[in-house]
C-alpha cells in the first residue's frame, strides 16, 4: 500500500461495510442504542 489515497479509500469502504454489517441503528444513534452495542 504505497499510495496513501488508495489505502484511505480502502479503509473508508471497509469501515463503512463494517458499520453497515454491525447495524444501521448504531450509526444513526450510538448513544441511544448503547444497550445493543456490546
Amino acid at each position: 500500500m504505497q499510495n496513501s489515497e488508495e489505502g484511505q479509500a480502502f479503509l473508508a469502504i471497509f469501515y463503512r461495510a463494517f458499520a453497515l454489517k454491525r447495524g444501521q441503528t448504531v450509526r444513526v444513534s450510538p448513544r441511544r442504542s448503547g444497550d445493543t452495542d456490546c
